[in-house]
């Protein structure tokens, strides 16, 4: 689609999966070194980022995705959803929902995008889904406001609130 990156249309087509935190990775090492990207899949998983890979295969470059798998399964369920979008919005579009378990046994190619939830992704209904974190604020039945949070403040584990939590451990630990 002409104006949108190949992640925002190709999320589009499997539902909700980037309503939370989320980065692109592009696994060619034509321009990148291997242990750069590989690094960066790494810090991404880590931190619990929704992934959006590019340039997931080619002809000569079929291994880069099984090592990119490898190392999101060293920080992510086996069960973590993964999109596997080809040729997203032309004549031979192909979606699949898959695991990340599965994810490299898929046909992927130069014009798949791959998108890899985080551990709070789900599929409902056929779609991939990434809530954004409400539920830690607000109560689901009833909509209010969770004990200790604040409309419209950042959430009591914040930025004030990790200090707190901290000061707590080190009594305890120093008692």
């Amino acid at each position: 689609m002409p104006g949108s990156t190949a992640l925002s249309s190709c999320a589009s087509l499997v539902g909700a999966p980037l309503t939370h935190d989320f980065c692109s990775i592009s696994l060619s090492d034509l321009l990148t070194p291997w242990p750069v990207i590989a690094r960066g899949l790494e810090s991404a998983a880590r931190g619990d980022f929704v992934v959006a890979l590019y340039n997931p295969k080619s002809g000569r470059r079929t291994q880069h995705i099984v090592e990119a798998q490898n190392i999101l399964l060293r920080h992510r369920s086996p069960d973590t959803p993964v999109a596997i979008v080809k040729s997203g919005y032309r004549a031979r579009q192909h979606i699949q929902i898959v695991r990340l378990a599965e994810m490299a046994d898929c046909d992927i190619g130069m014009l798949t995008t791959v998108l890899v939830g985080n551990s709070s992704t789900f599929v409902r209904a056929g779609l991939m889904v990434t809530p954004r974190g409400y539920a830690n604020k607000y109560d689901a039945m009833t909509g209010e406001t969770r004990t200790g949070e604040q409309a419209g403040r950042s959430l009591s584990m914040g930025l004030e609130g990790w200090k707190a939590c901290v000061r707590q451990y080190l009594r305890i630990r120093l008692k």
